[in-house]
């Protein structure tokens, strides 16, 4: 599983930096703490089948751990003449848990640093966690750290400690979005994503939520990615569905943050 990724905003981004799309599961596991986290796919979907197929039941835990086994998995994939690659951090937990230390989060950030041929996509819903012990990381420039939001309470707790965390580079992922975020008093990152739910049981989105996030994108100059639409009353999701007429998959310059 710390293969191929098929989520399709790392595999342009990996596409662009002439790289391979990757997963790192350096953390398993979490807890849920927000609306967005209801249909969580790993906790109700990807790890009960990892170990349903016999996966190791220890590493594929639904309790938020680190994972000491995947910590040399980005550094066996680097070299002078290796691959780039674009690692989506902690698909399947958050860094920012409190299950995992100080000293573990620190370790992770460094093996982005030592890895700067590669690029690195860290999602919390914890950001301010991330921002209390920022003071004892240094974030290097090929890792992007962004925080993950579905409505508006949630938006408005973590926008304001990821602008205020000492990163070289930050993004929001507002997926699954299942309520209307007002995001014009905030201080745009360098990349916007948006997506709608797509498990079972999956909560409708509504175009004009989409749209509103998207015009202010557009009005700041902030590339917008619009992943997917929500699997609501019809089973699945468009990737990359149209709106107004185009598909917004927009992506900043990552190929500044690699060597």
């Amino acid at each position: 599983m710390s293969g191929a990724c098929k989520v399709n905003w790392v595999e342009d981004a990996a596409t662009q930096i002439g790289g391979l799309p990757r997963w790192w599961h350096p953390v398993v596991g979490c807890t849920k703490i927000s609306a967005g986290c209801a249909h969580c796919w790993f906790l109700e979907s990807v790890g009960p089948a990892l170990i349903r197929r016999g996966q190791d039941p220890v590493k594929w835990s639904p309790v938020a751990h680190f994972n000491e086994c995947e910590m040399n998995v980005p550094v066996a994939e680097h070299g002078p003449r290796s691959q780039r690659r674009a690692y989506f951090v902690g698909a399947y937990g958050d860094i920012g848990h409190e299950n995992i230390t100080d000293e573990q989060i620190i370790r992770i950030v460094e093996v982005m640093r030592a890895t700067p041929r590669h690029l690195y996509f860290v999602l919390t819903k914890r950001i301010r966690r991330i921002a209390e012990i920022a003071h004892r990381i240094s974030w290097p420039n090929n890792a992007w750290l962004g925080i993950s939001a579905a409505d508006q309470r949630a938006f408005d707790i973590r926008w304001g400690a990821l602008e205020m965390t000492p990163v070289p580079h930050v993004f929001w992922s507002l997926e699954p979005l299942v309520g209307p975020i007002d995001i014009r008093g905030a201080v745009l990152p360098e990349w916007v994503i948006v997506g709608g739910e797509s498990q079972e049981g999956a909560r409708p989105m509504e175009t004009d939520w989409v749209r509103a996030i998207r015009d202010k994108c557009v009005t700041t100059n902030t590339p917008f990615y619009y992943k997917q639409d929500s699997a609501y009353g019809k089973g699945r999701v468009t990737h990359k569905p149209a709106l107004d007429g185009r598909v917004w998959d927009e992506l900043p310059d990552f190929r500044g943050c690699v060597i």
